[in-house]
């Protein structure tokens, strides 16, 4: 049976062939990237990829307080080029008020 369109067709295991197909000359190196489950998923969807993969590094979510350094580095450091450039935080929003801030009105998810 055809698929009704040709953007129907699975490109992704496509890819996947591809990618392992550069893996095999061993001068390559892939990172993926991405959420734990997505990318076990698409780890597991070709068991040929499964077994060349054979590094995992699982990074923590970052928690508010470091959330808050970041947003203070980065509008510490604004590159000419950047979207914030030119923009300032008030004095008065330190490092525990932007904590402050994140945890009162984000939730974890």
């Amino acid at each position: 049976m055809q698929p009704k369109h040709e953007d129907s067709r699975d490109f992704g295991l496509e890819a996947l062939e591809e990618i392992m197909s550069a893996m095999d000359s061993g001068k390559v190196a892939v990172i993926v990237a991405g959420y734990s489950k997505p990318m076990q998923r698409v780890i597991s969807a070709n068991e040929g990829f499964h077994r060349r993969v054979t590094k995992f590094f699982v990074f923590s979510d970052y928690n508010s307080e470091e959330i808050a350094q970041i947003v203070h580095l980065k509008m510490k450091n604004q590159a000419e080029g950047s979207p914030l450039y030119g923009f300032k935080l008030d004095p008065s929003c330190s490092l525990d008020t932007i904590n402050e801030l994140i945890q009162r009105e984000t939730t974890e998810k």
